[in-house]
This record gives structure tokens, sequence and C-alpha cells, in this order.
């Protein structure tokens, strides 16, 4: 149970970390984004893949992003978030979690609007 609450508490403060940096640079971002079709595991339907075109990469590209600052900022998850033992614990894959915090996130921001 302590891996899980660390483990989501790690996604959780990297996804309000993200927001934060798209407010910053991208004021507004959070309107441009289709909750429907959303999925942070895939790249033209992520975060970064419906403010970009050209999908994930090119937003981590443009925005001058390392593969470290990207997780940090919730945009993907590092490698040790995705280490299949996790699950061992009775936790959801962690892209199904850090899926479920930016949804969350963005529809309480649309309904706010």
């Amino acid at each position: 149970m302590i891996v899980k609450s660390i483990s989501n508490w790690v996604i959780e403060k990297s996804v309000e970390r993200g927001a934060r940096y798209l407010d910053r640079i991208n004021p507004g971002w959070d309107r441009r984004i289709d909750l429907n079709v959303f999925s942070i595991g895939t790249y033209d339907r992520c975060v970064l893949g419906q403010l970009h075109v050209g999908g994930y990469r090119k937003g981590v590209a443009v925005l001058g992003l390392t593969p470290r600052e990207a997780w940090r900022c919730g945009f993907d998850l590092s490698p040790l978030a995705r280490w299949p033992s996790w699950r061992l614990f009775g936790t959801r894959s962690g892209f199904d979690y850090l899926n479920e915090c930016w949804r969350r996130l963005i529809r309480e921001r649309q309904q706010m609007a």
C-alpha cells in the first residue's frame, strides 16, 4: 500500500507540474483538449499530441523538453513507473492513473470555463 500511495502521489504531482508549465507557456491550452479522444498513452491524442501538429514527439521538441522534464511534467511516465513489478502491489498501470489524473484536471478546468 505504501508503494501505491507514493507512486500515485508522484503521478498526481507531475500532472499538476505539467499543467502549471502549460499555463505559463500556452494559456488556455486546456480548452483545446478534446476529452472524447484523449489518451495519454497515444502520441497524437495525449496532451502534447493534441496541442502540437505532429504529436507528442513534436510537442516535446518544440518545447525543448528532455525526457526527464517530460516525465516530471506528467507528459510521459518515467521508466521506473513502467516497471512491471509495481503491479504486484495492486496498482493499476501507471499510464491508466496518469490518464485519469490528466482527464480529471482537464475536465475540472473545462467545467469552470
